[in-house]
């Protein structure tokens, strides 16, 4: 299926959609690692990715993949206590991280244990640096969406929105009364490739507003997210894709 935006790509599946995402990421990092020498990925976080984690884990995928040419971020991270037990971390590590040969030194963790507006801060220059002091451009950049439309922890109506810089900023949610840390849309939309990985009944009236919206509709954040020169790809399950035409 095809909306009617450019460099779009939708694929609709059967169960998780993670395994319709497998192949094209393995494309990728190879792709990547042969032209330059290594692959930027960014992880999501929430239940929608999980089924890719355990699949490239898998003896499928596992033996198949350059890890020790992997770079490993994340788009957005928890800061609070209580949500920090299912940190988008903690949740990849257990499902990917902890079984593949990627290095330690690649991997980096959003440290949201300190302060917020300095750890947005000193993520990003971790970012800047590991992309050779340069905008950062990653091969991929995961992500998932909530009912509500928000991505990575771009939420509707938050001032995380209105940011112009590429970068990693504080974003204050007050739906959720707390601080989140993500990644801002203009860093999202220079990436190469983004895929959104969604699935569940909840989501399918959200994955219309998105990919089909009427005139009326509001905006979601989700809808924001337009690769410049990059190509942006839907992972849905069955389910997710009820509403569409």
């Amino acid at each position: 299926m095809t909306p009617n935006l450019p460099n779009t790509h939708i694929c609709i599946s059967q169960s998780d959609p993670g395994y319709l995402a497998g192949d094209l990421l393995l494309d990728l990092s190879e792709k990547a690692v042969t032209s330059k020498g290594c692959f930027t990925i960014a992880l999501s976080g929430g239940s929608s990715p999980q089924g890719l984690y355990t699949l490239l884990a898998s003896e499928k995928f596992k033996g198949h993949i350059s890890w020790n040419k992997w770079l490993v971020f994340w788009g957005d991270e928890r800061t609070s206590d209580t949500e920090l037990i299912t940190s988008n971390y903690k949740v990849a590590n257990q499902t990917l991280l902890s079984r593949v040969p990627i290095p330690k030194e690649q991997i980096y963790r959003i440290a949201s244990e300190i302060n917020p507006d300095k750890t947005a801060k000193d993520y990003y220059q971790n970012i800047y640096a590991a992309f050779g002091f340069k905008d950062p451009v990653f091969d991929l950049i995961l992500l998932g969406m909530g009912k509500d439309g928000h991505t990575a922890s771009l939420f509707p109506g938050t001032e995380a929105l209105n940011e112009k810089n590429s970068g990693v900023v504080a974003s204050w949610v007050p739906s959720l009364k707390t601080t989140r840390i993500t990644f801002t849309l203009p860093l999202i939309n220079n990436a190469k490739n983004v895929a959104f990985l969604v699935k569940g009944i909840s989501k399918a009236m959200m994955v219309k507003k998105v990919l089909q919206p009427a005139e009326t509709d509001p905006v979601p954040p989700a809808s924001l997210v337009r690769p410049i020169n990059g190509e942006l790809y839907w992972f849905i399950d069955r389910l997710a894709s009820t509403n569409l035409t």
